[in-house]
């Protein structure tokens, strides 16, 4: 009897040693996940609607769908099969830390997603695709992030619910890097915008507009544009009260907008954004027909 009580809690202590070893060896919060085929063998490609399990490494658990009391209904166990699908795209491709999916599981038939919970972990199921999730990690091991919530979910222990917890709640961060999150390139930056017919003007009553998005998760500032068009162009600048029709200065083909001039016409785009508008009347004495093409020359600040 005293033998088998030994041995017992020699297995038990052997257990949580190898538990530990497992979890220090997976960066928290993140590449905490698999993709598992059918065979149970993880894939190192993750692939747009294709079906697989999905692993927490942690725990050495499959999770999927099934029924809680109390708490989001996720199981551990071999529940539904997961598919991850982009916006606006039905085939299947490699999945990059850029993209936004949604995660669907057979079980459930529905999109997991964020959302408030009572009880457990915040992550609720949709019936509608929630594009707002992000694979952290380029090889087997993935980490889940949440751009909703801008966080990852990982295993963690919850006295109601499943357990998963999402990180910065359980490091006590305020923010958690996104895993597409580059450094903002240094020095000038040079972007060439091809303005496109406005559908929807604004109140300055342009006719064409473009628009010059920066880096994920930076803003910079405009220091000069320049007009790349082989014809002359009129520049839309803001104005208060609105016009009542599409005019502004003329700019010859090579000329360039900066300095005060520059910041007199863009009093409504002054400061770091995240992008940056261009409008236009159009060609100025006829044109040729092409799209007005202008050169921007910018530097990020943040």
């Amino acid at each position: 009897m005293r033998r088998s009580l030994i041995t017992t809690i020699l297995t038990a202590l052997l257990a949580l040693i190898l538990v530990s070893a497992a979890n220090a060896a997976v960066p928290n919060g993140q590449q905490n996940f698999l993709n598992l085929d059918a065979g149970l063998q993880p894939r190192t490609t993750w692939l747009s609607n294709q079906a697989f399990r999905l692993k927490s490494i942690y725990n050495n658990s499959l999770l999927g769908y099934g029924h809680r009391t109390f708490g989001v209904d996720l199981q551990w166990g071999d529940h539904g099969d997961w598919t991850a699908s982009l916006p606006g795209h039905g085939g299947t491709r490699a999945i990059t830390q850029a993209d936004h999916v949604a995660l669907y599981n057979s079980m459930a038939h529905k999109y997991l997603g964020y959302g408030h919970e009572n009880f457990g972990v915040d992550l609720q199921w949709y019936d509608t695709p929630r594009f707002e999730w992000q694979l952290a990690g380029t090889g087997a091991n993935r980490g889940l992030y949440n751009t909703a919530i801008h966080d990852y979910l990982q295993y963690g222990d919850e006295t109601w619910g499943i357990n998963l917890v999402w990180n910065f709640h359980e490091v006590g961060q305020d923010y958690v890097e996104p895993p597409d999150y580059q450094p903002a390139p240094p020095g000038p930056q040079v972007a060439y915008v091809t303005l496109q017919q406005a559908l929807n003007p604004s109140a300055m009553h342009e006719r064409y507009t473009g628009r010059l998005a920066y880096q994920t998760y930076h803003q910079a500032v405009v220091d000069q544009i320049q007009n790349t068009s082989q014809y002359p162009i009129s520049f839309v600048g803001w104005e208060y009260p609105a016009p009542n029709h599409c005019h502004g200065p003329v700019l010859r083909q090579g000329q360039i907008l900066s300095g005060q001039q520059l910041t007199a016409l863009t009093r409504d785009q002054q400061g770091p954004r995240p992008y940056y508008d261009i409008k236009s009347c159009g060609a100025v004495g006829g044109g040729n027909g092409s799209a007005p093409l202008v050169r921007v020359t910018y530097h990020y600040v943040s």
